[in-house]
């Protein structure tokens, strides 16, 4: 949502705000909270008190609401009337957020939420989220501001009057619409609407335009929803449900306003140009002696219906008009809009289509061009890696995995060569415990390695061959380190096992794991580990390459 569109919403929330709750301050009942046990009616007593500083917050007087706030206070703390002391106090720091001074705001807002705590009072907790939520609101963070509006109604009592709980319903209402989760308005209208039925509205009631005016603000969002959903039909009927109650609201022209604004936004959407300048005329009409900033939005639809009537010299005069009017943040906006419409009316319209299109053709052979030189260097470097895998596996095959020779005839020297251990010519210093030196235990090593596969056994350990050949396994890991130049027993093993694996990748179909387990190797993880650290590639690296010419 354009930011100029988002700050012409919030304002229309705002004014809502002040409308609603003008006439829905009132309450019935006696005092909240333990008013003195007397037969005086101290809550009407308190809100006599409040009245006029009440009046100086609806004319924006902000000063003279700070002025009359310490005699409301000290009489709703003597007399105890809470729920008149916590409403006065929203409206004290609420004129803070008016007037841009959002840190007094939240200081007001946190020493009204630690008051109410301490007395235990739900509604005083409430208001004091709520104005934390109308701060973050006038500064366009929705998220924040709807996050507050939800701590307030998670916090408002449930025996408490609803014409300030409808209003926070709304609120945040507005909030989601303006952060575009239209899904979270949807999963609020229900216990919204269950707070709007509490007060039926019937024609015969004397309060039945402040029953009706909770109900435009429902319908009114309701529509935001529909229309961003493209739902046309529910959103009409949306409008018209609104413009009953407003008529039951004594026609209050802001809410007029509102809704012609919306029958042009939907006009336009439809392509009725006509009918859309008609309401956008209206919603200015009615509208006379709003905010400019309120105007601006009126303003915005009727241009684009002019836009879309080609009246393009009218529609460039509704844009400097909204230029004129908007504030530091729309500036930017309609200057972009401005030179746009400059272009359509200088040059017409088949022309600036046939620029963007122009342009829309050179970001795409950008694109392509980006795309193929990707590919390309892809290419590349996909042949550079095949390249050095395929030299790898040969250096592999041809030094490290001849084929095997038995040990005992004539083999002894390649078996060794092929495992690694060329120049092993001295004994170990110790014999095996069956006699014979250091290098004739080795030969039988490696010959029962050969023979009998015992690397295949995961499980294979140094006691076990030491075993098979009657000596001890300290014995077998010394012929081993002193024949190897210090390899360990288990490096020696998984010399055999990689040499298994890699004439098994190299002859079979079988998959990695199948080879892994195969070879002796108690995981796939471990097996290419091991194979990448000794070999320098993958096993599926090895395999490719072993299957290229």
């Amino acid at each position: 949502m354009p930011q100029r569109t988002r700050r012409n919403i919030i304002v229309i929330l705002l004014c809502a705000v002040l409308t609603l709750t003008m006439g829905c301050t009132g309450r019935g009942g006696g005092v909240v909270g333990g008013a003195a046990a007397d037969s005086t009616d101290w809550s009407k007593e308190a809100l006599a008190v409040y009245r006029p500083m009440e009046a100086h917050f609806f004319n924006g007087q902000l000063d003279s609401v700070d002025a009359a706030w310490p005699a409301v206070r000290d009489f709703c703390r003597k007399h105890q009337v809470w729920w008149v002391y916590y409403a006065a106090w929203e409206r004290k720091a609420e004129t803070y957020v008016w007037a841009g001074d959002f840190e007094r705001a939240a200081a007001d807002a946190e020493a009204m939420r630690q008051d109410a705590e301490r007395r235990g009072n739900g509604y005083g907790q409430a208001m004091a989220y709520y104005v934390l939520a109308q701060g973050y609101a006038v500064q366009d963070n929705f998220d924040e501001a709807a996050r507050y509006y939800q701590q307030a109604i998670d916090h408002y009592p449930a025996d408490e009057n609803p014409s300030m709980l409808a209003n926070i319903y709304s609120t945040l209402s507005e909030a989601l619409a303006l952060k575009g989760d239209y899904a979270a308005m949807e999963r609020i209208e229900p216990a919204w609407k269950r707070i709007l039925d509490l007060k039926p509205v019937t024609p015969d009631d004397p309060q039945a335009f402040v029953w009706a005016s909770w109900r435009h603000p429902y319908f009114a969002n309701r529509f935001l929803r529909h229309f961003a959903a493209n739902a046309y039909d529910e959103a009409r009927r949306d409008l018209d449900s609104a413009a009953y109650y407003n008529r039951l609201d004594r026609d209050t022209l802001r809410n007029a306003s509102v809704q012609h604004r919306y029958r042009s936004q939907l006009a336009n959407a439809l392509g009725r140009y006509d009918e859309a300048l008609a309401e956008a005329d209206s919603a200015i009409a009615d509208g006379s002696g709003m905010q400019d900033a309120y105007m601006v939005g009126n303003l915005e639809h009727r241009a684009r219906a002019l836009e879309g009537l080609g009246r393009y010299r009218e529609a460039l005069a509704d844009v400097r008009l909204m230029k004129a009017q908007g504030d530091s943040i729309t500036q930017a906006d309609n200057r972009e809009q401005l030179n746009l419409l400059n272009k359509r009316f200088e040059v017409a319209e088949l022309q600036l289509q046939a620029e963007q299109s122009r342009r829309h053709l050179i970001v795409a052979i950008a694109a392509i061009a980006l795309l193929l030189v990707a590919l390309a260097f892809y290419t590349v470097y996909t042949r550079h890696i095949r390249k050095k895998n395929r030299k790898l596996y040969e250096m592999i095959m041809e030094q490290t995995l001849p084929q095997p020779f038995p040990i005992g005839r004539g083999g002894d020297s390649q078996e060794a060569d092929a495992l690694g251990m060329q120049g092993v010519t001295s004994p170990p210093s110790q014999g095996g415990a069956g006699g014979g030196s250091g290098s004739v235990l080795f030969t039988s090593i490696c010959r029962l390695m050969t023979d009998e596969r015992l690397y295949t056994n995961a499980d294979l350990n140094r006691d076990d061959v030491a075993s098979r050949l009657a000596t001890n396994g300290n014995y077998i890991a010394d012929a081993i380190r002193e024949a190897t130049g210090g390899k360990t027993f288990m490096q020696f093993v998984n010399r055999y096992r990689l040499r298994h694996a890699s004439q098994l990748l190299t002859t079979t179909d079988d998959s990695i794991e199948q080879i892994a387990f195969s070879s002796g190797f108690n995981n796939r993880q471990t097996f290419a580990r091991i194979f990448r650290d000794e070999f320098g590639m993958s096993p599926s690296d090895f395999r490719r390459a072993s299957q290229e010419s």
